[in-house]
């Protein structure tokens, strides 16, 4: 145990650390990314403690957040805290050199609360397990203070690359929603370590989504353009065309049999066809950031790629006996198409892009210290094989931050 408690600034967005008041315990220094060498060492699972709202912190944050508190033990290993509701997830990640027991001080977007009761959670998940609590306030929120002219809203839109698929539980499935999005999803992580304090809207962003549920509806969602209108965010961020280009599909295909050779009475192998389908999707891809500035007249977009998902080498691919080399080789290739693609759309309808292609390397599927949830026959309908878990995640994040904010 530790003799002084640490306190960290939880909320909708990135780390903020609490400014000091009379009587209030110090702040922290800046929280420890996750480092691509370290060990994951942890006893047994995490623990919440003394989870609540606290209004002695109210004055320490924006007018748009709420201030709870809740203590974490996390007994070693890597690992996020979040505090979260049926719409919208706050979350921190930690390594090694963070202590194994301090609190938090969480933020509840102001946007989403209702007058009357309101139940919160909060979850902590290490490589040993995760615990999760929840607690019903009632408090009535005053937001006539807030500029929103001068607030950053941040807004994350499109499919499973943007909801952590991987990273059960999934806060909108409190809600009856079927869009799995989870607390530890990137967009929950960005700004971490900065001084931004922006507001982060609900994600609108939905697994299994194409480039049509930005204009209708999906999952029972509104059309996620229609959601970004009524946000009128400052910031956009998307990954879209994944599904379009039908890599889920080609997976399963390589997964079951080969997918780099032409079936018996079929010209083309299934990644040949693949690769023919993401070369058409840059004239819809470039319609769809057009009208996704249209839809957010105010707001700078960043469209966000996909990582590859398979090592760069024969050598590193050691734990996937169903892929063979011209398999790894035909995957990885598609994922450069794509990114080439989604690339130029981007650049002709006058949006950011972000790539991430390589930003997982090392620890693609297949690889010994990999990042992804696993692939094989027995989880070939389970959304969250070939999904990046939360170390992951937060790698995606800071390359998404740091092309943000520089």
């Amino acid at each position: 145990m530790f003799g002084i408690k640490r306190i960290w600034a939880v909320g909708i967005v990135a780390a903020a650390v609490v400014a000091p008041t009379a009587g209030a315990p110090a702040p922290a220094e800046a929280m420890v990314a996750i480092s691509a060498q370290s060990s994951s060492h942890c006893s047994e699972p995490p623990e919440v403690w003394d989870f609540g709202y606290d209004n002695y912190y109210r004055d320490q944050f924006p007018l748009w957040l709420q201030p709870f508190t809740f203590t974490v033990y996390r007994k070693g290993g890597t690992g996020y805290a979040s505090l979260y509701d049926e719409n919208n997830a706050g979350s921190y990640y930690f390594d090694e050199s963070s202590p194994e027991e301090f609190t938090l001080l969480g933020a509840q977007n102001g946007q989403l609360a209702s007058w009357g009761d309101r139940r919160v959670w909060a979850i902590v998940q290490t490589d040993c397990g995760q615990a999760v609590v929840d607690y019903w306030f009632e408090f009535e929120p005053d937001y006539s203070g807030i500029d929103t002219d001068s607030t950053e809203v941040v807004m994350p839109i499109g499919d499973s690359y943007s909801t952590a698929a991987a990273n059960p539980p999934y806060y909108d499935e409190l809600r009856g929603g079927l869009c799995r999005r989870s607390p530890a999803a990137w967009p929950h992580f960005l700004f971490q370590g900065s001084q931004e304090q922006p507001l982060i809207e609900s994600s609108a962003a939905c697994a299994g989504a194409k480039i049509q549920a930005l204009y209708g509806s999906f999952q029972g969602e509104p059309p996620q353009l229609e959601s970004v209108r009524a946000a009128n965010p400052t910031i956009v961020t998307v990954t879209i065309g994944g599904n379009d280009a039908g890599f889920s599909a080609v997976l399963r295909t390589c997964l079951l049999r080969s997918c780099a050779a032409a079936p018996a009475g079929k010209r083309f192998s299934r990644l040949e066809e693949a690769e023919t389908t993401i070369r058409k999707l840059q004239p819809r891809l470039k319609r769809a950031f057009l009208d996704l500035k249209k839809a957010a007249p105010r707001a700078q977009v960043y469209v966000v790629g996909y990582p590859r998902i398979f090592p760069s080498s024969r050598e590193l691919a050691v734990n996937c006996s169903w892929l063979d080399n011209n398999e790894r080789i035909g995957l990885n290739g598609l994922a450069a198409w794509l990114d080439a693609v989604e690339r130029r759309a981007a650049k002709a309808a006058g949006v950011n892009y972000v790539s991430v292609l390589d930003d997982l390397d090392g620890h693609e599927l297949c690889s010994a210290d990999s990042w992804m949830f696993q692939v094989n026959p027995f989880c070939i309908r389970d959304v969250r094989c070939g999904h990046p878990l939360v170390k992951g995640e937060v790698a995606i994040a800071k390359a998404v931050t740091k092309a943000i904010i520089g």
